[in-house]
């Protein structure tokens, strides 16, 4: 089972989704509010969860769904856009039991989601290069998420040296100002 998160203060499509991908995907779904990624992890494993889904934001609308495996980050999808259904379901979704790949980015992007091997009839996650859609009995259900590809992991080592660059760069400005601040003082 995988634990659902949004962004620190979700818009209302985003909380939308996340309902929505935790009823499919056989999830638990929870507001991340002030938690940061290592205290998500932790709440996840507390509640029996090794994966964790997190879902950005930009400008209000649902850009990337970002998976959390046991710590490590799995690749990203990025989203272009989401196509809500008009036609919500007339009843509770059985759960993810069937997942369609076509195309080498669609089957890359399939890895990151698990179906309920115990279901015979179920939820049917349909994944292109350029959408994710859900169907139900033969027809479509839920939102269509249209998909700009597939954003790499950012390795630690890298994520540390971005860091530590970034930092270094900030205290080589703060070192500047100090000394332009003691400059002035003199004159």
């Amino acid at each position: 089972m995988v634990y659902i998160t949004t962004s620190r203060k979700p818009s209302q499509i985003t909380r939308r989704l996340t309902r929505f991908l935790a009823i499919a995907l056989g999830g638990m779904k929870e507001n991340r509010g002030k938690r940061s990624v290592q205290e998500i992890i932790e709440r996840a494993q507390a509640k029996g969860h090794y994966r964790c889904l997190l879902i950005y934001e930009h400008k209000g609308n649902p850009s990337k769904l970002c998976f959390l495996e046991e710590g490590k980050w799995l690749p990203a999808i990025c989203l272009t856009s989401i196509v809500e259904s008009l036609r919500e379901p007339s009843r509770r979704l059985p759960g993810l039991s069937k997942i369609t790949a076509t195309g080498s980015l669609a089957k890359k992007m399939a890895q990151l989601f698990e179906k309920n091997d115990e279901l015979l009839q179920g939820l049917e996650l349909r994944i292109t290069d350029t959408q994710i859609t859900f169907w139900l009995d033969g027809s479509q259900t839920g939102p269509v998420l249209r998909v700009a590809g597939l954003e790499e992991p950012i390795e630690e080592d890298e994520e540390e040296k971005t860091q530590t660059k970034a930092s270094d760069a900030q205290n080589e400005k703060q070192g500047e100002s100090i000394e332009d601040d003691e400059g002035k003082e003199e004159e």
